[in-house]
C-alpha cells in the first residue's frame, strides 16, 4: 500500500498528470480565444503532452510558451488556411440552404470538412515534432490517412461525436462547454496525443517522412 504513495508510485503519477492536464487546459483555453493562434496554441499542447509522456516533465507553463512561440509562424500560416477552409464550408452551406441545394455543392462541402477537420486533428502535431515546411507538414497529415485509416477515423469520430452531442440538446452542449474549459480540452487533446504518437513510433521505426 505504501508504495502506492512514493514518489514513484502509481497515484502520485495519477495525480501528477491530472494536474498537468488542468494547467495545460488553461493555457489551451486562454490562447485559443484569438482564432488565429488557435494552431499555435494546438502543437504547444502537443509539446506539452510529449514531453510528459516520453520525458517524465511536467514543465507545463514553459515547455508550452516554449512550443508556442517556437511553432507560432507555421502554425499561424495554418491556421489562416483553415480559416479559408471554414469560409468556403460556410459559403456553401448557404447555398445549400437558401439558393442551390445540388449534389456538386454537397459533395463539395464534404470535401471540405473532410480537409478542415483532418488537418485540425493532425497537422500541429507534426509542427511540434518534426522540422519541415508547412506544406511538407500538410502533405504528411494526408499521408497518414492514406497509411493508418483506422487510427483516423477514430480521432475523427471522436470529434464528431462530441460536435454531435453538443448540437444535440443545450444540456449537453452546456455540459461540454464547461467541461472542455476546466479539463476537457487537455483530455481530448491527450487521447489524440496518444493514436498520434503510435502512429508517428511506426513511422520513425521505418524512417519514413523524417
Amino acid at each position: 500500500m505504501e508504495e502506492l504513495f512514493r514518489l514513484e508510485g502509481t497515484v502520485y503519477q495519477i495525480l501528477s498528470k491530472v494536474q498537468a492536464l488542468l494547467v495545460l487546459n488553461f493555457w489551451l483555453v486562454v490562447t485559443s480565444i484569438p482564432i488565429i493562434t488557435l494552431g499555435a496554441s494546438q502543437a504547444a499542447g502537443f509539446y506539452v503532452l510529449t514531453k510528459i509522456m516520453e520525458r517524465n516533465d511536467y514543465r507545463v507553463s514553459s515547455n508550452f510558451w516554449r512550443a508556442f512561440v517556437k511553432n507560432g509562424r507555421q502554425c499561424t500560416y495554418i491556421s489562416f488556411l483553415l480559416l479559408i477552409l471554414a469560409g468556403c464550408l460556410f459559403v456553401n452551406t448557404y447555398y445549400l440552404t437558401f439558393v442551390n441545394p445540388s449534389i456538386i455543392i454537397l459533395a463539395s462541402s464534404f470535401v471540405l470538412l473532410f480537409c478542415w477537420l483532418h488537418l485540425f486533428q493532425f497537422v500541429f502535431y507534426f509542427v511540434q515534432r518534426y522540422e519541415g515546411s508547412v506544406i511538407e507538414h500538410i502533405r504528411n497529415s494526408f499521408k497518414v490517412y492514406l497509411q493508418f485509416p483506422k487510427d483516423v477515423l477514430f480521432i475523427h469520430l471522436s470529434y464528431l461525436i462530441i460536435l454531435c452531442l453538443w448540437f444535440v440538446s443545450p444540456y449537453w452542449s452546456l455540459f461540454i462547454t464547461f467541461f472542455g474549459l476546466f479539463i476537457g480540452s487537455s483530455v481530448h487533446s491527450f487521447i489524440r496525443y496518444l493514436v498520434m504518437r503510435k502512429i508517428s513510433s511506426k513511422i520513425e521505426v521505418r524512417k519514413e517522412w523524417l
